[in-house]
């Protein structure tokens, strides 16, 4: 027993370190670990990128809604698929001509003037483009395409897909209401919106 004891106390002294196999397996496990851990910081860098770039094509989309409405007159939201870029116009209404300066209407005190902060070009986030824009029967997948919000209320019946190498939301505008909505998949049909006199709210919503 003794004689064993000592052969292992002695084996332990010998072996002051470690074999190049081992080594070379922490430096393997060590490099997945890394790998595995830079793929899951890009990956999730996308999809922030993604979400913040759907997010702000859709608050376009809901500013488009409003300032037709308080300029009662035609706006639309422009996409270039080739660019990645979006941006609104308004489009000016005919304004009438008075021959008295009295028939002219006063200008109503209260009423905050709303300026258009989407006019200039805006840009897709990094690795975020646009894939598809369908507006009525009109599909493309590279150019440019507009989507009109009505001064009377209302839009073409619109979706938008964008995305990353992984990922796809789609964008969809409601012809009725002209309200927006952001889901997580490529939808390729056209909303509907069924209206419900019967309900306060209006938008409940189904798909063709």
């Amino acid at each position: 027993m003794k004689t064993v004891i000592q052969n292992y106390s002695f084996s332990l002294r010998k072996r002051k370190g470690f074999t190049l196999v081992e080594i070379l397996l922490v430096v393997f496990l060590v490099a997945v670990a890394s790998t595995w851990a830079a793929f899951s910081v890009y990956q999730g860098l996308d999809s922030t990128a993604l979400r913040s770039g759907a997010l702000s094509v859709q608050r376009a989309a809901r500013f488009a809604q409003l300032l037709a409405g308080q300029k009662h007159q035609l706006c639309k939201l422009h996409i270039n698929l080739d660019e990645d870029t979006y941006w609104l116009e308004v489009i000016p209404a005919g304004k009438p001509v008075y021959k008295d300066k009295k028939e002219e209407p006063e200008q109503e005190v209260g009423i905050l003037e709303i300026e258009n902060v989407y006019k200039l070009k805006r840009k897709l986030p990094e690795n975020v483009k646009f894939y598809l824009a369908q507006v009525e029967e009109e599909k493309v997948k590279n150019g440019q395409v507009a989507i009109a919000f009505k001064a009377v209320g209302g839009a073409q019946a619109s979706l938008v897909q964008l995305g990353t190498d992984r990922e796809i939301v789609t964008l969809v505008i409601y012809p009725v209401t002209g309200r927006s909505e952001l889901f997580h998949e490529a939808k390729i049909e056209l909303p509907r919106e069924r209206i419900d006199l019967d309900k306060t709210s209006l938008g409940e919503k189904d798909f063709i």
